[in-house]
């Protein structure tokens, strides 16, 4: 039991503080603590590269830095990724390039593949096919299937309906599910420019995506006020009228 101020001065001053974790460059380096004459702890390993033959007597991480990127005729082999972080990384790439609008041809540009092997030197840059293909495709499926499981107990749901022309001429619609708190959800992107945008057109699509997640689940419809899309939001109030148009 501590009875004084001055011992429990005495008692923190004897505690001991928790020494920072060292830089992973260490892992590449044998070390030796080594205390200094007048008996305090040198706060310097030694330190002797594990793939070169040369050492330090006071090691600094720094200089471990420095060794392995510009001195070392052997440096350490790249790290070789999981399965498991290969995909992690390969799905976050794939946001990167897919929600900022990024060329996928940029992922084969030899400066950005520099770039990444500097932040991660195992990870293997997929290919400009593979990452429009594959991965984009896997990503698709996986952002789908959480789309719906979250829909899944939702009801009183509101499907938005809005269409434009691209700068490449293209006819293109968006079909933007709408919860109770505000959330939304893109169901779909479509181009519709091979179609005619009739009413009864429409109204088929927007069944498509009504039936698909769940008429029941929907009580309105909203949309821009022009005639054929009035119309399509009639026909489809007329089929099923618990869903009003907006």
């Amino acid at each position: 039991m501590i009875d004084s101020e001055d011992e429990l001065l005495i008692s923190t001053s004897n505690r001991k503080r928790p020494e920072r974790p060292k830089n992973e460059v260490w892992q590449h380096f044998d070390t030796i603590s080594a205390d200094s004459t007048n008996g305090k702890k040198d706060l310097h390993s030694e330190a002797a590269c594990k793939f070169y033959k040369q050492k330090w007597s006071r090691g600094k991480t720094s200089e471990m830095i420095a060794h392995l990127a510009l001195q070392c005729p052997k440096p350490p082999p790249p790290e070789v990724l999981t399965d498991n972080k290969q995909r992690r990384c390969s799905r976050a790439l794939t946001k990167f390039f897919v929600t900022c609008g990024i060329p996928l041809w940029i992922v084969e540009n030899p400066f950005f593949i520099d770039y990444s092997k500097e932040l991660c030197p195992g990870f293997q840059v997929p290919k400009r096919t593979i990452l429009s293909t594959t991965i984009i495709n896997v990503e698709t499926a996986t952002v789908i299937a959480e789309i719906k499981k979250k829909l899944s107990n939702e009801t009183n749901l509101t499907l938005g309906l809005d269409g434009w022309t691209s700068p490449a001429g293209q006819s293109l619609y968006i079909f933007l599910i709408m919860t109770s708190d505000g959330k939304e959800y893109i169901h779909s992107l479509k181009n519709f420019s091979k179609n005619s945008h009739t009413g009864e057109f429409l109204k088929n699509e927007i069944i498509k995506v009504i039936e698909e997640v769940g008429a029941e689940k929907f009580c309105s419809i909203a949309s821009d006020h022009a005639s054929n899309v009035v119309l399509a939001k009639n026909l489809v109030s007329t089929k099923y009228p618990h869903i009003f148009p907006i």
